[in-house]
Formats: structure tokens, C-alpha cells, sequence
């Protein structure tokens, strides 16, 4: 179970599914958007970073904490620096959609996006839908995952950072994967509170089943701290 977990938070932390020296915590609410406001692709500067801690949902402890700053941004692509409190160092190379392409870690845990991870597909509107579909090669593995992507609306959402007001998307569907263990399938959900003051998410719920259809992971994680430009 622990390894299962170390490799979920893995992919939480993909998935763009977050220290250097902490950001101090915000507390005035982002601006409400109105409901029919479409949400644009946001434009990331280098030195825009995010604060994040990835916390076991189970056990309600904190599993690890991560540093995401955007180092490099072209037309084409966005390098981010990512961080991990264990010591790990990662580059993640990103769409202009924010959508994950590689990530390279000191770790030697990477991961690599056919197209890419579809987490977004801006803009962002409520009741959009659209598959988040994606297959990824990584040490000891590989897998695929086909997801129904649907934008909620909005609602509040606390996390340490602050009270935000955010687009609630749902990314729903099942993965395969295989592993040194064996091969499998499984039921997939992430939960994404998007801010676009923020330029990124507040928050995630990542929740998946085993390959016997059993309840398995529950990951959250929050922003604690944050610096935009």
C-alpha cells in the first residue's frame, strides 16, 4: 500500500495531478466570475510559482509537499521547476493549455504524455465537457487512462493559501495500467478546483479503485502558498 501511494502522489504531482522557501498564505477571496464568463488560457511568466502539500486521505496526514515555479515560457511550451520537500527535482515541460508533456525527475521516476496528460482544454466554460484521454510510459511501467472531463461551476474552496472562488472541474473514467506487479484496470475521478487569478488549481481529489474494483487511493492536495506575476 505504501508504494502504491508513494507512486500515486507520483502522478498527483504529474498530473498537474505541489518547498523552496515558503510563500506566505493569502487570504483575501479571488474576485467571483460570473457564470457565463468563458475562462481563458492563462498567460504564466517565469517566476510564477505555486506551493502545494499532498496529503494521504485515509490517514489525513501529509504525505509530501511540493514547489512548482515557471522557469522558461514560449508559444510552444512551459518548463516548470518542480520541487519535492524529500529532495526530488523535476522539469516538467507543459502545453500552452497547461497540460503535462514529460516530467524529467532526479528521482529517475519520470514520466512521459502521449499527446499529453488533457488536463485542460481552455477556454473554460460551465457544462463544457471533453476527454481528458491520455498514455504515459514511466520507470517500471506504463499505463493509459480515458476520462470524461466536465466543467461544474462555481463555488467557494478553503485551503491553506486562502478562500478562493473557483471552476470545479470533474475528470471521470477508468485507467490500465501495468506495473512490475502485474497488469490491471481500475475506476479513475479528479476533482479540480481551478482559479484563474491564480493561474492554476487551489486544489485536487484524486481517487481511484485497485484492480479487484476496491476503493484504493485518496489523495488531496492543497495550495498553501503562492506568488504571481
Amino acid at each position: 500500500m505504501k508504494s502504491k501511494l508513494l507512486f500515486v502522489v507520483a502522478v498527483v504531482a504529474a498530473l498537474g495531478i505541489l518547498p523552496i522557501t515558503a510563500v506566505r498564505a493569502q487570504t483575501q477571496p479571488a474576485a467571483a466570475n460570473p457564470q457565463n464568463t468563458a475562462v481563458e488560457r492563462p498567460a504564466l511568466k517565469a517566476g510564477d510559482r505555486w506551493d502545494y502539500r499532498v496529503i494521504d486521505g485515509w490517514k489525513n496526514v501529509v504525505k509530501e509537499t511540493f514547489a512548482f515555479q515557471v522557469s522558461s515560457v514560449t508559444d510552444k511550451e512551459i518548463q516548470v521547476v518542480r520541487k519535492a520537500g524529500s529532495g526530488a527535482v523535476a522539469t516538467i515541460t507543459e502545453t500552452p493549455d497547461l497540460n503535462a508533456v514529460s516530467v524529467v525527475s532526479t528521482s529517475g521516476n519520470n514520466f512521459l504524455y502521449s499527446p499529453d496528460n488533457g488536463d485542460y482544454a481552455f477556454p473554460l466554460f460551465v457544462g463544457k465537457t471533453y476527454a481528458a484521454n491520455a498514455s504515459y510510459t514511466r520507470k517500471n511501467g506504463s499505463g493509459s487512462y480515458a476520462l470524461n472531463a466536465t466543467v461544474v461551476g462555481w463555488e467557494q474552496v478553503t485551503v491553506p493559501a486562502g478562500t478562493f472562488t473557483a471552476l470545479k472541474i470533474t475528470r471521470e473514467g477508468f485507467y490500465k495500467a501495468t506495473t512490475n506487479l502485474g497488469s490491471g484496470t481500475g475506476k479513475m475521478k479528479v476533482t479540480v478546483w481551478y482559479v484563474p487569478e491564480l493561474k492554476e488549481k487551489a486544489k485536487v481529489e484524486y481517487e481511484d479503485t485497485d484492480w479487484s474494483g476496491r476503493p484504493s487511493s485518496r489523495v488531496i492536495t492543497e495550495l498553501t502558498g503562492y506568488q504571481v506575476n
